[in-house]
């Protein structure tokens, strides 16, 4: 199963498809073809980014990211080190 980052995508359309989308399906065509036991940027996915898309393989995109805002919660108690900064996925449950 592939997912691809929406944001990336529209900020970079040519190139996310073209590179990243090419990338990403090389790692299922090289499991696929070679095995699951396979380094996943190594010289079985090299060769499917060379042979079949006539690509770099590059590991890693240059995109400008932003990074996002993080909201924090924090949970107050009486001991010495009395706050306890959670992540909203970390207060969900």
């Amino acid at each position: 199963r592939l997912r691809f980052n929406l944001q990336l995508y529209r900020e970079n359309r040519e190139d996310f498809l073209r590179q990243t989308v090419a990338h990403e399906v090389a790692h299922l065509v090289a499991h696929q073809l070679f095995g699951p036991r396979i380094q996943p940027h190594g010289e079985e996915w090299q060769l499917i980014m060379r042979g079949v898309y006539e690509l770099p393989p590059n590991r890693c995109h240059s995109y400008e990211v932003q990074r996002r805002t993080v909201n924090r919660f924090i949970y107050l108690c009486a001991c010495p080190d009395g706050e306890f900064p959670f992540s909203p996925q970390r207060h969900a449950l």
